[in-house]
């Protein structure tokens, strides 16, 4: 029977595979309802649509009891949620650990490499179904850049390999999955710099595209003219691009102060251009002189960046 009175839920900017994982998983230990508001990012490529979950994405009543994964940032959480009635969050965003304390959370905000990792935890004795280690899995994986991130911890890898017994995954599903993202990214890629985009405090506009192999993406015309136009309309902005198989991030602003802020904590090499031989698109040399390209020596997740600048 399903608890009515019960929902699980994460933010409205954007839903990606940690918290649609997260979410379909608590529901599922739970017998709640699962509700996910923000609109899906590339991190979920159309073959995970096709397995076996259910959620909604509007609250079709305010919920007594309300549980929040993979976002803590009161921002976030839709206004159709009435805070009082939150009783428990989970995250792996460092920032609102005290703002929820005060206020009685029953939950975990931990610096771990996936929320998702928080979540199978919760199953302790209890088997999850094929879908949900599925998706769990995914996103242990997905959200630690296949463990090559900063973030992964000893907890990221237990969760990982005891997840192995619950999936029927092919093989080669890593593989798969980030061939199936990256195909998304060039189809869509309008459509992504847009929904995933992170606006900070001070109005940054802090965008991710996570790819395995990131270099193709700049002899893509319609990526170029899409980064133009998120530029324009954000006088601060920075994408990042994490390319697992490459051991780093593309880094791209338009802003001084974001390139500044950046030298100040990490270690990036600026103006220093991919190679763009055999490129058939727009003027690109022309064009990357108008904008601050850098490299970094080893991969960074977005909120790795963020926790790093001390920024959220």
């Amino acid at each position: 029977m399903t608890n009515d009175h019960l929902c699980v839920t994460s933010g409205t900017a954007y839903t990606d595979i940690d918290a649609l994982a997260c979410a379909i998983a608590f529901a599922e230990l739970n017998s709640c309802i699962a509700v996910l508001p923000g609109v899906f990012n590339a991190t979920i490529p159309k073959s995970i649509l096709q397995w076996n979950f259910s959620f909604r994405t509007e609250y079709e009543k305010l919920y007594d009891y309300v549980v929040i994964v993979d976002m803590s940032n009161p921002k976030y959480i839709s206004s159709r949620i009435s805070e009082n009635n939150i009783i428990k969050v989970f995250d792996h965003h460092s920032g609102f650990e005290n703002y929820w304390m005060e206020r009685g959370n029953q939950g975990k905000i931990e610096f771990v490499g996936a929320c998702a990792t928080l979540i199978f935890e919760l199953f302790k004795n209890t088997k999850p179904s094929v879908t949900t280690a599925n998706l769990l899995y995914t996103a242990i994986f997905a959200n630690t850049l296949n463990f090559n991130a900063n973030i992964t911890t000893e907890r990221d890898k237990n969760a990982f390999e005891n997840l192995k017994s619950f999936i029927n995954l092919p093989e080669n599903w890593i593989e798969q999955y980030y061939s199936e993202v990256e195909n998304s990214v060039f189809v869509n890629i309008n459509d992504i710099l847009h929904n995933d985009t992170k606006i900070l405090e001070n109005y940054w506009a802090i965008a991710q595209i996570e790819l395995y192999n990131a270099a193709n993406l700049f002899r893509n015309a319609s990526f170029l003219q899409a980064l133009e136009y998120v530029m324009d309309k954000y006088p601060d902005y920075l994408l990042t691009i994490p390319s697992i198989s490459e051991g780093k991030n593309y880094i791209i602003t338009n802003s001084e102060k974001i390139k500044q802020t950046l030298s100040e904590k990490m270690l990036i090499c600026w103006n220093k251009k991919p190679d763009f031989d055999n490129c058939d698109s727009f003027r690109i040399h022309d064009y990357f002189r108008h904008i601050l390209l850098g490299q970094t020596n080893k991969l960074y997740l977005r909120k790795e960046i963020l926790k790093i600048i001390d920024m959220r």
